[in-house]
């Protein structure tokens, strides 16, 4: 719902289901996976205003502040009245995958009205699901210490350098600590590049820049040994 479209959305469903009521993702982003099982005591948190501010404002927008938004996705500077936040939630749509709100529809999204008309519905039939939700401005360190299903998606050690808050800022040694302490279910999304954790393949994925990547997971539960890698 925080976008459109992206590729975490189509692999979300690979990850386990989640085993407690209480489901905390921090490096929340578009909480693809929280999504996913929204009916949980949903806690999201991320270290970005930007992106607490949209979830913010969708928690308190009504369908019909969705459904007025823009259906063209013309350059941003075109549509004066819209307020800061609505901005930067279209800029997340129209130039989905990413890593700031674009200013103008990226050049692999569609331009037709209709399209958005729908993307825009379907986000307005969705608002009832994160009504709910608690949202939390902070670092990872500022989670309360609780037992829950924990859901990492952390910037990727390699690719994740052009977050706002991005690997520059990470330690991935405290990270992988931190991660250890966790009372629960953990899971921990990552790439096959990755190197902090002790990774397993998960699914090929198919990035919003059309790199095929292979997806992977730590979990501090038992797998089912996987014979074969799925294709989101």
């Amino acid at each position: 719902m925080f976008s459109y479209y992206g590729s975490k959305s189509k692999i979300a469903h690979f990850y386990p289901k989640p085993q407690f009521d209480d489901l905390m993702e921090v490096f929340a982003g578009s909480a693809r996976y929280s999504l996913l099982y929204f009916e949980k005591n949903v806690t999201l948190i991320d270290k970005d205003p930007v992106i607490i501010g949209i979830w913010n404002y969708l928690k308190t927008a009504s369908p019909a502040d969705i459904l007025g938004l823009p259906d063209v996705p013309k350059d941003m500077c075109e549509y004066p009245n819209l307020s800061e936040v609505e901005q930067h939630f279209l800029g997340f749509c129209w130039a989905a995958g990413g890593q700031y709100p674009g200013k103008r529809v990226g050049s692999f999204m569609s331009s037709e009205p209709m399209y958005w008309q729908r993307a825009k519905k379907r986000v307005a039939e969705s608002l009832f699901k994160i009504q709910h939700w608690h949202i939390q401005l902070g670092d990872y360190r500022d989670a309360p210490d609780k037992e829950a299903t924990w859901f990492i998606d952390p910037p990727y050690q390699h690719g994740g350098h052009k977050y706002r808050f991005g690997t520059r800022q990470l330690d991935f040694a405290e990270l992988r600590q931190w991660l250890l302490s966790r009372k629960g279910q953990t899971i921990v999304c990552e790439n096959d590049k990755a190197d902090w954790m002790q990774f397993q393949p998960l699914t090929r994925n198919q990035g919003a820049q059309n790199n095929n990547m292979m997806e992977c997971i730590w979990t501090n539960q038992p797998r089912p040994v996987q014979t074969s890698i799925s294709f989101a």
